[in-house]
């Protein structure tokens, strides 16, 4: 699994303290992964007493995305996908050496919901769950493994649950990936793959919009859900006419519909405990694993405002890759005070 730095730490500095203010904040000291850390405020007034500005160490909180899996559980889950099942083949696109959360796991909080029915159980929806953290791949991966297809597909009242437990969207966006291989019943239909639950799960999305999280929705397997049902489901998660939605006809083609969707939420936008003038954002050095980055460039950073600091192009793509520590200096008179 790769190890990335998640703690990042914004040195404003180019002047010197006064002999009065003593030893600034070390900008190596550690941040931790949420983003609280050491440091001054960079709105706060920091004056050595002799009116020369003193470095000031702010934090930099990298906008990180909440996604949620909620996969289709019923039975038709064992039929074959390529040369696997699907269900197995959901578990390799995870999961696997090159599964999502395998590759994303430090840069996202990753949950998993398994959701079915039982004719005759009073427990409808059935739902398995683990709430979305980050760094918990092997934690996922148990909970998937410890499950088996059965039932039904109440996806509506499923969608409805599950998006109940996760955040409203906001700084840091939140993603539902639907995954399923077939059309939507409902509690009070075991057998009801019609117009009805179709307009539930299509409601059920829009009720998880209104509170701003975004819902993608991929079919395991071509033509397992009626292409109609999957337009409105995007279009209903997204806000968009144009929306896209995703049919998988062989697992690589699974690994790859989960990891665009995925992809797409992540960020190279890191937020600001402080402001900085974004007409001096040339002003500042940003570097990436010691490497200078461009200012204002298709390939570096800019400040897209006062409060952010975002990484462009094949800088944001290295990041993305690969991790990596960030830092950045900025002289005084660009802080906002």
């Amino acid at each position: 699994m790769r190890s990335v730095r998640l703690g990042f730490v914004l040195l404003l500095s180019a002047c010197n303290a006064g002999p009065s203010m003593g030893r600034a904040p070390d900008a190596a000291t550690p941040v931790d992964a949420g983003g609280a850390g050491p440091g001054l405020d960079a709105a706060s007034s920091v004056d050595g007493g002799d009116g020369v500005c003193a470095d000031v160490t702010v934090e930099l909180r990298r906008v990180t995305p909440t996604v949620m899996f909620l996969v289709d559980q019923s039975l038709s889950m064992e039929n074959e996908l390529g040369a696997t099942t699907r269900w197995d083949a959901v578990r390799d696109a995870l999961f696997g050496t090159s599964g999502v959360v395998t590759e994303l796991d430090g840069l996202m909080r990753f949950g998993l919901a398994l959701y079915s029915d039982l004719a005759g159980d009073a427990t409808c929806p059935m739902i398995e769950q683990a709430e979305p953290v980050m760094g918990d791949a092997p934690g996922l991966a148990s909970l998937y493994d410890g499950a088996a297809p059965l039932g039904e597909t109440p996806t509506g009242e499923s969608i409805d649950l599950v998006a109940a437990t996760l955040p409203d969207g906001g700084a840091d966006p939140v993603l539902l990936v639907l995954a399923t291989d077939g059309n939507p019943d409902r509690c009070a239909a075991p057998d009801g793959h019609d117009d009805t639950s179709r307009r539930l799960s299509v409601q059920a999305v829009e009720r998880a919009r209104a509170r701003g999280i975004t819902t993608h929705v991929i079919a395991v397997g071509v033509g397992t859900v009626a292409a109609s049902h999957l337009a409105e489901l995007a279009r209903a998660g997204t806000g968009r006419p144009d929306a896209r939605y995703w049919e998988a006809g062989d697992p690589a083609a699974l690994t790859a519909a989960l990891r665009e969707a995925v992809r797409g939420e992540l960020s190279c936008v890191f937020e600001l405990r402080g402001r900085v003038d974004p007409t001096q954002a040339c002003s500042g050095t940003v570097s990436l694993d010691g490497s200078p980055l461009a200012c204002d460039g298709g390939d570096g950073f800019r400040l897209p405002d006062e409060s952010h600091i975002e990484l462009t192009g094949s800088a944001c793509d290295a990041l993305l890759e690969g991790g990596g520590a960030l830092d950045a200096s900025f002289p005084c008179d660009a802080l906002l005070i």
